[in-house]
C-alpha cells in the first residue's frame, strides 16, 4: 500500500506601509502646510487603526478622506487597496495598488502587496517580476524574499524557492515561517537531512510552531523513521488536534510502524474531522483490501455521504473504489444517484463515461465525457480517459485534440505521451519511432556486487532475504498492475537498511551510466526534462506468485522507470517460445486486438538484471507457472 503526505504551507505574507511622518506626507503635496499633513497622517493612522481591527468600512472611510483631500497620496492609496482585496474587489486592488507605485515608486512593501494579489490571480511570472523589484529595492526586505521563495516553490521551481528562502532567514532568523517553507522545498528535492535542519531551526525559535512540528514529521517518515515521525505527530497534536492532515500523516506513519489498529484509528479520526477526506477514505480502503478486512471496505464512504450529501468528488472516489474491485453495477449506481442528488458534476459524469464505455455503449459513453468536458474543461484526466476511449473506437485525429488538451494542463503527463505514441503509429506517424525507439530506450544492465559481498550472487541472496520480510501483506494492491502477488508500502529505496541501501548504490550507477548514454534533444518529452540530476519518486517491490502477472501499464509517477529483478524461477528460460515471466514493451492496456497491439522489444528477467525504459512506455509480463517467485524491485525517477 502506497500512503502519501502532506505539507502545511504557509500563505503569502502582506505588508502593511508604515504611515509615513508627517513631514514626508507633506513632500508628496507641495502645497500643503504642516498643519493640514499633520492632520493628514493622523487621518491615516486612524484608518491604519480601523483595518488592522477588521473595520473595513470605517478604514475605507478614513482613506477616501485623505484622497479627497490629497488624490494622489500613496499611503491611502496603498491602504486602499489592501481594503479592496480584503472584500475581493481583486480588479480595485490592483488599481489602487498601481496608483500608489505610480505616486511613488520605491515602494517595495507595495510592491509586495501587488504581487501577492497578482499572484493570486494566477499570473506567477508578473508576480515573481515585481517580487523581485521588491527585493532588489530593499534588499533587506524578508517577506518580499518569503514570499518570492513562495512563487517559485508553487511552480516547482525549488533551487530558486531555496534561495529566497535562505535569504528570508539570513535577515530574520527567528521567524519559524523562513525556515519551514525551506524545509518544504529541500524536502521536494530528496534532501530530507537538509528539511529536517531547517524544521528544527524553526523549532529552536518556536517549539510549539505546528506547520514546522507537522512537516518535520512528514520528512522523518519519508526517512523511513516513523517512530521519530509519530514522536513529531504526537507534540503537533498538543497544538492542533483537530487538524485532519496531521491524523492522516499520523496514520501514514504509524502504518510503517506496523500499528495496523492504530493506523485504522487516526483515518477514521481524519475522516470525522473531514467528511469529504478522499486521501483519508481512499488509505483507508486500500488498507482494508490488502489485509483481506472486506466486511469493513467502502463503509466509510457510505456513513461520509450521509453526513456530506452534496460532496460529488466523495460519491465520485467511492464509485472508482467499487470499480477497481470489479464491483461495477454497484458504482454504476452510486453515479447516477450522485447526479440525481449534486447535479451533473464533471466527476460523476465522467464516471459514468467510463462505465457505459466499458459496456460498449460509445454513443452514450461519449455524450457523459462531453458533458463532464462541458462542466469543467480544465479537467485533465478526462480529458486523458476521452482520449483512451477514443483510441478505442480508432479516432486517432479526434484523440489527439483531447491529448493537446491534456497536454496544456500538464506536459508532462506520462499516460499522455503514452497515448500520443499510438496515436502517431496508427496515423503512420514517424513520432512514433521518435517517442518510442525501443532499441533506444529501453535498455537492460546488470548490478555490480556492492563493496562487502563476495559476488553479486552473494549480495542477492542477502537483499532478497530483506525484501521477503516486508512482503506482509494479504494480496495485491487495488490500484497497481500486478496480479496474483504482493507490493511492499513506503519508499524502499529510503529504508535505512544496510542492504538496501548497498543496493541503492549500485542501482544508481546504473541509472548514471544509463542517462550518460542517451543523446541530446530538447523538443523530446524524455530526453529534453534530463537536468543532470535525478531524485527516486517511487521505489517498491513485488513479489509474483505462480500464474501472477502485470497487466500492461505505463508509469504516471515517473519519468524513468525499470525493475531490477532479485528472484527469478528457473522455468523463465531463454529458450522458452511462450516467454513466461518475460516483460514485453510496446503492448497496451487498452484491448486492441491483434492487428493493432505490437510488441516493440521484450526481455528475459535474469537475477540481477536492471531494465530501464521512459516512464510512458507500455509495458507489462507474461504470465508464469512455477512454484518459485518472481521478485522485483521497480522504482520511478523524476529529474530535479
Amino acid at each position: 500500500m502506497r500512503l502519501s503526505n502532506t505539507a502545511q504551507t504557509p500563505p503569502s505574507q502582506d505588508k502593511l506601509y508604515r504611515i509615513a511622518p508627517a513631514a514626508e506626507v507633506a513632500r508628496y503635496n507641495v502645497c500643503m502646510s504642516p498643519q493640514s499633513a499633520k492632520q493628514l497622517q493622523q487621518t491615516l493612522g486612524q484608518g491604519l487603526q480601523c483595518l488592522q481591527k477588521g473595520d473595513l468600512a470605517r478604514a475605507n472611510k478614513h482613506f477616501l478622506q485623505v484622497l479627497e483631500r490629497s488624490p494622489t497620496e500613496p499611503n491611502a492609496l496603498h491602504m486602499m487597496g489592501v481594503v479592496a482585496r480584503k472584500q475581493h474587489q481583486l480588479d480595485d486592488a490592483e488599481n489602487y495598488f498601481r496608483q500608489s507605485l505610480k505616486s511613488e515608486q520605491r515602494q517595495p512593501q507595495v510592491l509586495n502587496n501587488l504581487a501577492n494579489l497578482i499572484r493570486s490571480m494566477g499570473r506567477v511570472d508578473e508576480a515573481i517580476g515585481l517580487y523581485q523589484k521588491a527585493v532588489r529595492m530593499e534588499p533587506r526586505f524578508a517577506d518580499g524574499w518569503f514570499n518570492l521563495g513562495l512563487a517559485h516553490q508553487g511552480r516547482a521551481e525549488h533551487p530558486a524557492a531555496i534561495d529566497a528562502f535562505k535569504k528570508a532567514q539570513a535577515i530574520n532568523p527567528r521567524d519559524p515561517r523562513f525556515s519551514n517553507s525551506l524545509g518544504i522545498s529541500c524536502k521536494e528535492l530528496d534532501r530530507l537531512e537538509e528539511a529536517i535542519e531547517a524544521y528544527d531551526q524553526a523549532l529552536a525559535s518556536t517549539p510549539e510552531h505546528f506547520r514546522s512540528l507537522h512537516n518535520k514529521g512528514v520528512a522523518l517518515r519519508l526517512k523511513q523513521e516513523p517512530i521519530a515521525a509519530i514522536a513529531c505527530y504526537q507534540k503537533a497534536l498538543r497544538v492542533g488536534s483537530d487538524v485532519p492532515e496531521l491524523r492522516f500523516n499520523l496514520a501514514c506513519a504509524l502504518h510503517d510502524a506496523g500499528r495496523i489498529e492504530e493506523t485504522e484509528q487516526e483515518l477514521r479520526k481524519a475522516i470525522d474531522l473531514r467528511p469529504d477526506y478522499l486521501d483519508a477514505h481512499e488509505t483507508l480502503n486500500k488498507m482494508y483490501w490488502e489485509t483481506d478486512n472486506s466486511d469493513k471496505f467502502c463503509e466509510s464512504y457510505v456513513a461520509a455521504i450521509e453526513r456530506s450529501p452534496q460532496s460529488a468528488e466523495l460519491r465520485a472516489e467511492y464509485a472508482h473504489m467499487l470499480e477497481m474491485a470489479d464491483r461495477f453495477d454497484e458504482a454504476e449506481e452510486i453515479l447516477k444517484q450522485g447526479i440525481r442528488e449534486c447535479g451533473e458534476h464533471a466527476d460523476l459524469l465522467h464516471g459514468l463515461a467510463k462505465a457505459t464505455g466499458r459496456r460498449g455503449e460509445s454513443e452514450t459513453s461519449l455524450s457523459y465525457f462531453a458533458s463532464a468536458i462541458r462542466a469543467d474543461p480544465d479537467k485533465q484526466p478526462v480529458r486523458i480517459d476521452v482520449s483512451r476511449y477514443l483510441i478505442q473506437l480508432g479516432n486517432y485525429n479526434l484523440a489527439l485534440q483531447h491529448l493537446d488538451e491534456a497536454e496544456r494542463l500538464n506536459p508532462w503527463d506520462q499516460e499522455m505521451w503514452a497515448y500520443r505514441g499510438l496515436c502517431w503509429r496508427f496515423l503512420g506517424d514517424d513520432r512514433d519511432a521518435w517517442l518510442n525507439d525501443y532499441d533506444r530506450f529501453v535498455q537492460v544492465r546488470y548490478l555490480e556486487a556492492p563493496e562487502g559481498y563476495d559476488d553479486l550472487e552473494h549480495f542477492l541472496t542477502a537483499l532478497r532475504r530483506v525484501l521477503i520480510g516486508m512482503h506482509d501483506t494479504v494480496t495485491h494492491p487495488i490500484d497497481q498492475s500486478l496480479k496474483g502477488g504482493t507490493q511492499t508500502a513506503g519508499r524502499l529505496i529510503h529504508q535505512p537498511i544496510k542492504e538496501i541501501q548497498d543496493y541503492r548504490k549500485a542501482l544508481e550507477k546504473q541509472i548514471n551510466d544509463y542517462l550518460a548514454g542517451l543523446p541530446k534533444d530538447p523538443s523530446h518529452p524524455f530526453l529534453g526534462r534530463f537536468s543532470g540530476e535525478y531524485r527516486f519518486s517511487g521505489s517498491w517491490s513485488i513479489r509474483l506468485k505462480s500464474e501472477g502477472f502485470h497487466v500492461n501499464h505505463v508509469h504516471p509517477e515517473g519519468w524513468l522507470s525499470g525493475p531490477t529483478y532479485i528472484e527469478v524461477p528457473r522455468v523463465i528460460r531463454e529458450d522458452d517460445d511462450t516467454r513466461a515471466g518475460w516483460v514485453k514493451f510496446g503492448e497496451t492496456g487498452l484491448s486492441l486486438g491483434p492487428e493493432r497491439e505490437r510488441i516493440g522489444k521484450a526481455v528475459r528477467p535474469e537475477e540481477g538484471l536492471c531494465a530501464f525504459f521512459p516512464s510512458y512506455t507500455w509495458h507489462g509480463t507474461y504470465p508464469f507457472l512455477s512454484e518459485e517467485y518472481r521478485m522485483t524491485a521497480p522504482m520511478d525517477c523524476l529529474p530535479l
